[in-house]
C-alpha cells in the first residue's frame, strides 16, 4: 500500500516471520497485510494498513483521528487517546496535533518531560516541567510563543 510503513514486529508476534516477513496476509498481526518489499518483489513483509502506524516499540497503532475502542488502540507513547471513538490529543493535556511531526505536541503551560520537551516550536520545557515561552517572546491565545518587535525596529520582509 502506498505510503505505508514497514510494521516491524518481535519474534513472539503473531505468526510473522523475522523482521515482519510474510507470505500472506494471515502471517501479520492486525492492521497490518503483507505487502511486496518494493515492486515487483517476490520478499514480503508486514505492513500496516492506511490509518495506522508504528514504531520499534509498538505493533500497528491507530492514527490522529482513526477510529479506536480503547486506549491502547492509540498511539500512547504520542500524546494520544481514544476519545468518543477516535484517537485524539490527550484531553487532560492541553495540545494540539503537529501533522509533520505524526504527534501530539504540548502548548504553553502544559506539563512536559525535561529529557523529551514535547512543547510547541516556539518553547521550552522549564525545570519544573511546565512549556513556557522563551525570554523575548510572548504567550498568544493559540497557547504558542511570539516574538514581536519593538515600536521602530526593522522587520523581516513577509512578516506580518
Amino acid at each position: 500500500m502506498p505510503g505505508s510503513r514497514p510494521a516491524r514486529f518481535g519474534p513472539d508476534s503473531k505468526g510473522c516471520k523475522s523482521a515482519g516477513m510474510c507470505e500472506s496476509n494471515s502471517d501479520c498481526p492486525s492492521r497490518s497485510s503483507c505487502q511486496p518489499l518494493y515492486a515487483g518483489a517476490h520478499t514480503k513483509r508486514c505492513r500496516c494498513n492506511k490509518g495506522y502506524s508504528q514504531d520499534s516499540r509498538y505493533p500497528c497503532k491507530s492514527d490522529y483521528l482513526t477510529t479506536c475502542s480503547k486506549l491502547s488502540d492509540c498511539f500512547t507513547a504520542k500524546s494520544m487517546d481514544c476519545v468518543d471513538g477516535v484517537c485524539r490529543c490527550s484531553a487532560s493535556m492541553k495540545q494540539i496535533y503537529e501533522p509533520n511531526l505524526r504527534e501530539c505536541i504540548r502548548l504553553v503551560g502544559s506539563p512536559c518531560g525535561t529529557q523529551n520537551n514535547g512543547c510547541v516550536d516556539s518553547a521550552y520545557c522549564s525545570p519544573n516541567g511546565i512549556c513556557r515561552c522563551p525570554p523575548g517572546t510572548t504567550l498568544m491565545d493559540n497557547g504558542k510563543c511570539s516574538t514581536f518587535l519593538a515600536f521602530g525596529e526593522n522587520c523581516t520582509e513577509g512578516i506580518s
